[in-house]
Order: C-alpha cells, then sequence, then structure tokens
C-alpha cells in the first residue's frame, strides 16, 4: 500500500513527538513566570505567523515555529480567567495526544468501543457526584431531569 503524505513511521513520528514533548516541556517550565498576556503586538504576531502557504511541504521544520507559536500565546494557566475553558494541565495534554493518534469516533460503540465505554463511565460518576444516580441519558438530560423532579434524585 502506498504511504499517503502525512503518513509517518512510527520512528518518524516518534523523533517528531520527542520535539513537541520538549518545547512543551520548556513552555511548562516557564508558565509560571511567563505574562498572562503576550507582549507582542498584533502587527507583530501576523509578522510571524501570516502569509501565502508555502509552494511545498516543510516536513520537521515546521515544527522550527513551536517556540514563538508559545511566545505569543496567553498564558495557559490558573492567572487567565479570561473565557470557560479547560484547564490545560499537562495530564490532559498528553490524553489529548494520544486520543489524536488513536482517531477514535465515540459517537457510538462500533465506532468507538473504548472511547464510548469510557465516557459513559466518566459521565456517570460525574452524574453521581451530582446526586443523580440511576439514569442512562446524558449528563444534561439527567441534571434536567433532577431539576424537574425536585428532589435532586430525578426520576
Amino acid at each position: 500500500m502506498q504511504r499517503g503524505p502525512l503518513d509517518l513511521p512510527a520512528d518518524e513520528f516518534g523523533v517528531l513527538a520527542a520535539r513537541v514533548v520538549e518545547e512543551a516541556t520548556r513552555y511548562l517550565d516557564r508558565l509560571g513566570t511567563s505574562p498572562v498576556r503576550p507582549d507582542s503586538s498584533g502587527a507583530e504576531t501576523l509578522m510571524y505567523f501570516d502569509g501565502p502557504p508555502p509552494e511545498a511541504g516543510q516536513g520537521p521544520a515546521v515544527l522550527d515555529d513551536l517556540a514563538a507559536v508559545a511566545r505569543h500565546s496567553r498564558a495557559g494557566n490558573g492567572r487567565f480567567f479570561g473565557y470557560v475553558m479547560g484547564s490545560g494541565e499537562p495530564v490532559g495534554a498528553l490524553g489529548d495526544l494520544f486520543a489524536s493518534v488513536i482517531n477514535q469516533n465515540g459517537t457510538a460503540w462500533r465506532s468507538g468501543p473504548a472511547t464510548t465505554v469510557i465516557e459513559r463511565t466518566v459521565i456517570s460518576w460525574l452524574a453521581q457526584a451530582i446526586g443523580c444516580d440511576g439514569i442512562r441519558r446524558n449528563l444534561y438530560q439527567r441534571w434536567i431531569a433532577c431539576e424537574l423532579d425536585g428532589s435532586g434524585h430525578g426520576a
């Protein structure tokens, strides 16, 4: 079978992943002392990242800009209160990396068995934590059922 342009042999993936992890580690090491908002202007950021598409793929050199991306980004830690979003914890980044690598569609058991069961399990734990035991629907429906029931325990 012919390799596609985005296919990577496992050893090449390992080398590239190590570069990404190395830069992510440098970012996390500086995160506590980095300004919450980058000190770059919009014009400066455009200078770095705007432009025409490359004529050809850049290969591993595309990772050379990771430090600049981090430098021109807001601090993703507890000092930033601008939006409601995920925690950005390093362990979450590792989970996101693995989820991206296995590339599962968690919409139904057939398309992503482990993903679907894990999601249902975590939703069940969250529902139990808010007192909505025994309802076999998604968390939002569980919350609505608890609110409508009035007891806080669902139907």
